[in-house]
């Protein structure tokens, strides 16, 4: 998974959507994205490959990171991560 920028949740927009797409769109599509990736690829190793958080729409980057990192971990799948530039 790369350039999530998740943030926090419901109270910020998803990045670079055409227009017609930012409607209702969320970090919170990001967890559901990386939910039905899982179940799709059933991979055996997640890695996370940089800008996982938003820091500037982020109140608590622990926080954001739990939430970013939550689908991998509740798979109970290893995982691994890269904090990028977006800290």
């Amino acid at each position: 998974m790369a350039d999530m920028h998740y943030a926090d949740g419901k109270t910020t927009p998803c990045l670079n959507m055409l227009p017609s797409q930012v409607h209702g769109c969320s970090a919170l599509n990001t967890s559901l994205f990386i939910q039905c990736m899982i179940e799709a690829e059933k991979p055996n190793l997640i890695v996370f490959t940089g800008d996982n958080i938003f820091g500037s729409d982020t109140k608590d980057s622990a926080k954001s990171l739990n939430a970013a990192f939550a689908p991998a971990i509740a798979a109970e799948i290893p995982w691994a991560a890269v904090l990028g530039n977006h800290h």
